[in-house]
């Protein structure tokens, strides 16, 4: 029990610098020993490019959508004040800003910063970048929506990201193709699997595994 406790507080989100190397496939033996529905694509493969185009283009509309940029404004805890108000969301350290950018955005960044073209823009054009990184994608998957087989893909999720890290593997959720039509009715059919996707994953091997930020 401590041992999973350990990983737990351990767990990191990490978003940037993953590594362009193929999973090893002990490692991916590894990750996904006795967890059922999920799929791997590898970088370069016609699912993963796919979903590389596809995160782009989702990212780039759910942007465009004022009440979805609202939602994010709202979670983000810009200042060190918020943060330990709310203990909750978004951090300039979980979403990798630190050092004197870090001080910067936590002095003069608040909502409506959020809400600017350049926000929108700047985001987008870090997911470009980060999409375009990494050993490809890990896909989990619900035959149907009933309550159990629901609990039964979020139990994989936990399961997956409290392993990665002593492999030196990063996770990111991605999940705007979940979010944003067309490609929420299209993804598994475009990836040519059976049942529903319930978790996009960007995963990849990380030179570095940085500390946990979790408020």
């Amino acid at each position: 029990i401590s041992y999973q406790l350990e990983n737990i507080k351990m767990r990191r989100t990490v978003r940037s610098g993953y590594l362009n190397r193929e999973l090893r496939s002990e490692d991916l033996r590894q990750l996904t020993d006795g967890l059922s529905e999920w799929h791997y694509c590898p970088a370069g493969s016609a699912q993963a490019k796919y979903l590389v185009e596809a995160t782009i283009e989702a990212n780039r509309k759910q942007a465009s959508r004022d009440d979805a940029q609202l939602e994010l404004a709202n979670w983000i805890r810009w200042s060190n004040r918020d943060a330990e108000r709310f203990r909750n969301g978004l951090t300039p350290e979980s979403i990798e800003i630190s050092g004197f950018a870090g001080w910067f955005v936590r002095t003069f960044y608040d909502r409506e910063k959020v809400m600017t073209e350049g926000f929108r823009r700047d985001g987008v054009d870090r997911i470009i970048e980060q999409v375009r990184q990494g050993a490809g994608w890990l896909v989990t998957v619900s035959l149907d929506s009933e309550m159990t087989t629901l609990i039964e893909a979020g139990r994989t999720f936990e399961r997956l990201f409290l392993r990665v890290r002593n492999h030196s593997i990063a996770l990111h959720p991605m999940t705007q193709v979940l979010e944003e039509q067309p490609w929420r009715e299209q993804v598994a059919t475009q990836l040519g699997i059976r049942g529903q996707v319930q978790f996009v994953l960007r995963v990849g091997y990380v030179s570095f595994y940085p500390d946990p930020v979790s408020l």
